[in-house]
């Protein structure tokens, strides 16, 4: 192999992805997550009930006020996803013992908010209700009939907002005004006639993804092993990778394999749609075929996260490697096995967020008999090199900038999970603003305590932050785990 790591061939073009989506949501008393709640019995849970009320009556004969929650599960939409329309449509339960649509009084006019705290349909109350905002909140007409059914109801700017924010907490349905005798009755997802329950429909659109296939040649191929009886020993220029643990005359003795792949033209700030790694088993070799003599050749592949020279590299030299995000590589099925397309989005999208010192792949149980054995960049059969095809989107929302001041501010862990570390370095800090990829806000903060930030609330994705201070305004990239 030579000592330089060159440019990997593009066999794969980019195109374009961006076609409209739809989602439909109309979940069942099982999965459906609906409640009202009643000032009149303000401690008792009505979260099983078949209505869906916006409700002020007399009740023989005092006032009281009825209230309805109910929440859809947007888990299935692409994390990428641009929403271009959101509808509801509630139906009239006309089999509801609190009778149809009222305006006896006045207009049953109500309105749709967002919930800004938990709450949980069996447990839910008058007393306990959760907060909500009228931001952005979607009006529902008086009805025209008593019962009238509400067919796509706007909630596109709601369905946004709890996007953007990562917290799903649904709507709340309320009279615009609480004065009895107005009634608006619609069916929940208990009701026992399914035609009836609310159903949420979702546009949306999907970035431009471009796609590649990233395939290595001797010259440009980045793979080694590491041997823990020749501690000293670089393999780097051999037809083998291998996750092995034998007995060499008759010591004992474990094999590791590094592979690097050059991810140089993809954009710092990538969106991995998908990431698929094939490996071809190295008939032939010296060392022999797939083996599960001792058990199962089940193994790893992790991300490297400091940085090795495949003309250099040894057992005793060899670099770190983290388990997170790492994929499980599954014990052969035949000896000449080959394993074609592993999914490896995980790993690659951490190295995009952060620096690309490429995989490991080690055993899970580093016990003699056990062997996986591929072919190296070095194979004399180019169809045989390791390839990896890569599909990605770049955001089209704000993005990391470098400025005089970028070199002032760094974000550790990257990736992170629950706390964001925020080194400032004498900038004073005015406001944090953390933006999804399509350059919606997702939270921000006045200040920061001992330079940290809870981000706990964030769902998984790929954000901006931007430090706002006295001298400038600072954005950069991380990833929440």
């Amino acid at each position: 192999m030579k000592k330089f790591f060159l440019s990997f061939i593009i066999l794969l073009t980019g195109y374009a992805l961006n076609a409209q989506y739809s989602l439909t949501l109309r979940p069942d008393g099982a999965s459906g997550e609906d409640a009202m709640v009643f000032d009149f019995q303000p401690t008792t849970n009505f979260g099983s009930g078949e209505d869906l009320e916006a409700n002020a009556w007399t009740f023989t004969p005092t006032p009281g006020i009825v209230r309805s929650l109910l929440k859809f599960d947007y888990s299935s939409l692409p994390p990428q996803a641009v929403i271009t329309s959101a509808y509801l449509s509630l139906f009239q339960n006309h089999t509801s013992s609190s009778g149809n649509h009222s305006q006896q009084s006045g207009s049953n006019a109500a309105v749709l908010q967002r919930v800004t705290a938990s709450w949980n349909e069996n447990t839910i109350n008058w007393n306990n209700q959760p907060s909500s905002t009228n931001v952005n909140q979607a009006s529902v007409h008086a009805s025209n009939s008593a019962n009238e059914n509400y067919p796509n109801i706007d909630v596109t700017a709601l369905v946004q907002d709890i996007i953007s924010s990562g917290n799903n907490n649904g709507f709340l349905l309320k009279l615009a005004t609480e004065q009895y005798y107005r009634r608006l009755t619609f069916a929940s997802s208990d009701h026992v006639d399914s035609t009836l329950h609310p159903i949420m429909q979702i546009n949306y659109t999907l970035p431009e993804l471009t796609c590649v296939t990233l395939n290595t040649d001797t010259e440009s191929g980045y793979d080694a092993m590491v041997f823990d009886l020749f501690p000293n020993n670089n393999y780097g220029n051999g037809s083998d990778l291998q996750a092995n643990a034998w007995t060499f005359t008759p010591t004992p003795g474990i094999v590791r394999s590094l592979i690097k792949f050059d991810f140089g033209n993809i954009p710092a700030n990538a969106i991995i749609d998908s990431a698929l790694l094939s490996l071809y088993e190295n008939t032939g070799s010296s060392s022999g075929d797939h083996s599960q003599q001792s058990g199962s050749n089940e193994a790893w592949l992790q991300r490297v996260t400091s940085p090795w020279n495949e003309q250099t590299v040894t057992w005793n030299t060899q670099p770190t490697a983290s388990n997170s995000n790492q994929v499980s590589v599954h014990a052969s099925n035949f000896a000449t096995e080959d394993y074609l397309d592993i999914n490896v989005k995980p790993l690659v999208q951490d190295i995009i967020n952060s620096d690309n010192y490429g995989f490991l792949l080690k055993l899970n149980t580093e016990q003699h008999y056990r062997r996986l054995n591929f072919a190296s960049s070095d194979h004399p059969t180019i169809a045989k090199h390791p390839a990896m095809k890569i599909c990605y989107s770049v955001p089209s929302g704000i993005v990391e900038d470098q400025t005089p001041y970028e070199h002032r501010v760094s974000l550790y862990p990257n990736p992170a999970n629950d706390r964001l570390f925020i080194q400032t370095n004498g900038l004073e800090v005015e406001q944090i603003n953390i933006y999804n990829t399509t350059g919606s806000l997702a939270m921000s903060a006045a200040s920061i305590i001992n330079n940290q930030l809870s981000i706990i609330n964030l769902p998984t994705g790929i954000y901006i932050a931007e430090i706002i201070s006295k001298e400038a305004s600072v954005r950069k990239r991380f990833m929440k785990m």
